[in-house]
């Protein structure tokens, strides 16, 4: 028996059903929402959305830090670790006002060597908002003024123009004053007392002519037994040292007189 036979039986034996109605297969309509769905305060017939907001409305403002500016300044410093010693440098340019563009120029300066994605604009603003900085001054030019004299003369006189300006506010400069490094550095050392002798050898790295590399420390300090539980690298140093003014980066690291007189103090304890 061929296929085309097989094919022919099949269609003989199909049965179908002559009451069959496709469209009656479906409910003609859809069922009633319940209260889940519409919401209890839903109307009659009205489908319930939740609203998800529209694409126009602008997004919530923040809620204002209504903390003391003191606090706002000290959380922002622990947060902002790395940038610690620019902010430092920003504060003690702006303890005189100083222009905007004069400022971005001198945080170009500061991260010369140290590339940050934060500009003058981004790190200022976070310090106006912490309370440490205040902008004064404006950049718009204000129209002259005419003056009327009694005898009926009259002339224009051009008003004052003083440009917007950064300059460092009460709480800021307290915060500067308040800043100790030695204080910190001593600090880190007493918390980190196991370490002193890597401290001490980061530093004398850093004293050398032409300072030391990252990669440097790394190699020198990689395989040290100190390290290895738990697991530090050369990083952890030198950068708590930076933190605390006794390094200083410009295409290397560099020891300051604070680090000089910290290697001093190690070095004599660790002959004692």
């Amino acid at each position: 028996m061929n296929e085309l036979s097989h094919a022919t039986e099949a269609a003989d034996d199909l049965v179908l059903d002559e009451e069959f109605d496709p469209l009656a297969a479906t409910d003609p309509e859809p069922a009633e929402p319940n209260a889940a769905e519409t919401g209890a305060n839903a109307e009659e017939g009205d489908a319930f959305l939740p609203y998800v907001g529209s694409p126009d409305e602008a997004p919530a403002a923040p809620a204002p830090d209504e903390r003391p500016a003191a606090e706002r300044i000290a959380d922002l410093f622990d947060r902002m670790r790395p940038r610690r010693q620019v902010f430092l440098g920003i504060l003690r340019f702006c303890q005189t006002p100083q222009r905007i563009a004069d400022v971005d120029a001198e945080v170009e300066r500061l991260q010369k060597h140290d590339y940050s994605v934060y500009n003058g604009a981004n790190l200022c603003g976070q310090l106006e908002r912490a309370g440490a900085l205040e902008r004064t001054g404006s950049d718009e030019v204000s129209e002259p003024q005419l003056v009327e004299e009694d005898d009926g003369s009259a002339y224009w006189v051009p008003t004052e123009h003083v440009p917007e300006q950064w300059q460092i506010t009460e709480a800021g400069q307290a915060y500067l004053d308040a800043d100790a490094p030695e204080d910190r550095l001593r600090a880190k050392l007493a918390e980190d007392a196991a370490y002193e002798r890597i401290y001490l050898q980061v530093l004398q790295m850093c004293a050398a002519e032409g300072g030391a590399t990252a990669k440097a420390m790394d190699d020198a300090l990689i395989n040290d037994e100190l390290l290895q539980k738990p697991r530090l690298y050369a990083a952890y140093f030198f950068n708590n040292l930076a933190e605390c003014g006794a390094l200083v980066w410009d295409g290397a690291w560099r020891i300051t007189d604070l680090g000089r007189a910290c290697a001093d103090e190690l070095a004599a304890r660790a002959e004692a």
